[in-house]
Order: structure tokens, then sequence, then C-alpha cells
């Protein structure tokens, strides 16, 4: 939940940015030099948003790691645990998912910060919305 809750902030706050430097262009829209500076822009965002993306996966992916670990450590009798999707058959006795995650809900993500969009002016070069972190 808290990083589906974190990709929704950040990409309201990438697509405000994108939606800001259109507007900025409007009216200009089919000059080569503003579609080039269009289509940069979308990348960038674009890139920024696959990072967070990656970024969320990856701590998320900690997460988990740890709380299996400390299940494992209150479970002393368990020397594997698998994930349902990579075994072919299990007895249901042994079903541990709600326990694993409830130790997850006990863990604070640590998610990068929300990236900010800032545009530059107009009338200088380089006019396409930057992420700061």
């Amino acid at each position: 939940k808290a990083g589906a809750s974190h990709l929704e902030q950040v990409t309201a706050v990438l697509q405000k940015g994108l939606d800001d430097v259109t507007a900025m262009y409007r009216g200009r829209e089919e000059t080569p030099e503003i579609r080039q500076e269009l289509a940069r822009a979308r990348a960038l965002l674009e890139r920024e948003l696959a990072a967070q993306r990656q970024a969320v996966a990856e701590e998320l992916d900690r997460c988990l790691m740890e709380a299996v670990g400390r299940w494992r450590a209150k479970n002393k009798g368990f020397v594997l645990i698998l994930p349902r999707q990579t075994v072919l058959y299990a007895d249901g006795k042994i079903e541990v998912t709600r326990a694993v995650l409830a130790e997850m809900d006990k863990i604070a993500p640590s998610f990068p910060k929300i990236p900010q969009v800032s545009l530059k002016d107009p009338a200088k070069a380089g006019n396409a919305p930057e992420p700061r972190k």
C-alpha cells in the first residue's frame, strides 16, 4: 500500500510538470524546437518515474526480506520459505504468508523523496522540467 501510494504521488507531481511544460509551449507545439523540447521533457519525466518505480520495488524487497527474517527468528522450525508461485504443491498447514505480511506491516519503508518539477524561464535555453531530489 505504501509503495503504491508513493508512486501515485510521484506520478501526480510528474504529470503536473508535464502539463505545465505543455501549457508553457501551447500554440507553438508545431515548431521543431518545441516538439523536441516537449519530447525531451517527456523522456526526462519518464526516466524519473522509472527510477522511482525501481527504488520502490527494491525497498519493498528489502522490507520483505527483513519481515521474513523477523518471522523466522520467532519460528525456528522452518529451514525454507518460498514464494507460493514457485511451489508445485504445499500442505495448507504450513502457509505463512499472512504471518510474514503482519511482520512486514511493522516495518516502515523508506522511499525516495517525492521529486519536484521546476520549469526554466521560457526565454532561456533548455526549457524542460527538471526533477529535483
